[in-house]
């Protein structure tokens, strides 16, 4: 079959896709010189194309680089298998069988977001994946990722995971996350030393212990368990940002020699003493807010601090904290006009927003 021919059988879907790609004007007629081109097309976007059929990707053997995304009607995968794709996006599109990506021997980067996603045992094939994001499916059991041993960034966000046991020998992973999907131990990422950034918001932890000795890790977001001790971050040299929020903590004396700390999110917790923060060179940004904090004035000296919220404190000393680098402070009706108006005469670069 000619390309001529070819382009003539083509569903008008597709044309405007392969127009787009050759940087045609919208209904235009390629010419044999154009038609030339698209054997040779090594990324095309697919997105919101309205498309239910991947049969003219057959005539794309150098494709790399492929999106698919927002196209509900897609029922079929099949024409993927054998491509020499590195990169696929199918982001709210529902994939159904995956068997034809274990067959994407080259792919090294992955997104597969909310895309109906049950069984993940095909992706167990594809052993250069090093960027897989899977979150907001239905999936609940991540043993085929066992096998991805070169995955350095892994998203599993809003599924129905609570083991992370399958993760245990990824070795080369550097960010994880996590975020609302059930897990209740850290255990398996303890000898995982390349983590850097670990986002576990809305899940069920209750001890940071498995994680000591992660001690490159930069980002730690973690949220609505039952942590009371911050201590096993205390070796934490390289951390700086940390986000702990709606949990039991009221001890805050193994952050104090974390010289790195730039933003710290700590908002419901019983936070008593906030002394150990006020020595940290780096801190900009400081998030204390529904942590029964009465007295304020220990922070002052924090030499970066740029930010601080402190809404639902019933704070009694605002003017006595001093603050050389303020800028903004995020504040609620639970402080006194007269508090503010006085940390204002102090503070007169200070923008105050109320929340």
């Amino acid at each position: 079959m000619t390309m001529r021919s070819w382009w003539q059988n083509l569903p008008e879907e597709w044309r405007r896709v392969f127009r787009k790609a050759l940087r045609l004007r919208p209904h235009a007629e390629p010419g044999d010189a154009a038609l030339g081109q698209i054997p040779g097309i090594t990324r095309l976007t697919c997105n919101k194309a309205g498309i239910s059929s991947l049969e003219p990707l057959r005539t794309l053997p150098n494709l790399a680089a492929l999106n698919l995304s927002n196209n509900p009607g897609l029922a079929d995968l099949a024409p993927l298998a054998g491509l020499p794709l590195r990169t696929l996006v199918c982001r709210n599109t529902p994939l159904g069988d995956l068997a034809p990506l274990g067959q994407l021997a080259m792919l090294e980067h992955a997104e597969l977001y909310e895309a109906g996603i049950s069984y993940l045992a095909p992706l167990g094939n594809c052993s250069r994946l090093r960027h897989l994001h899977l979150g907001r499916n239905q999936i609940g059991d991540i043993e085929a990722l066992a096998r991805l041993r070169s995955l350095e960034n892994l998203s599993l966000q809003m599924n129905p995971i609570n083991d992370l046991a399958a993760l245990r020998g990824l070795r080369r992973l550097r960010r994880l996350d996590a975020i609302a999907c059930g897990v209740r131990s850290l255990a398996p990422l303890a000898d995982l030393a390349a983590l850097r950034h670990i986002y576990l918001h809305e899940n069920s932890i209750n001890d940071l212990a498995p994680i000591r000795d992660l001690t490159g890790l930069r980002t730690v977001r973690i949220s609505h368990g039952n942590i009371r001790d911050l201590a096993p971050l205390a070796g934490m040299r390289s951390l700086t940002d940390l986000w702990c929020t709606e949990e039991q903590i009221s001890d805050l004396a193994p952050l104090a020699e974390i010289a790195s700390l730039q933003f710290a999110t700590l908002y419901g917790n019983q936070l008593r003493d906030l002394a150990p923060l006020s020595g940290l060179p780096r801190l900009s940004f400081l998030e204390l807010s529904h942590c029964q904090i009465s007295q304020i004035a220990p922070l002052s000296g924090a030499p970066a601090l740029e930010e601080l919220w402190i809404n639902e404190n019933p704070v009694g000393d605002l003017p006595a904290l001093t603050l050389p680098s303020i800028r903004r402070l995020v504040v609620d009706r639970s402080i006194s006009p007269e508090q503010i108006a006085l940390f204002m005469r102090r503070h007169p670069q200070v923008i105050i927003r109320y929340h």
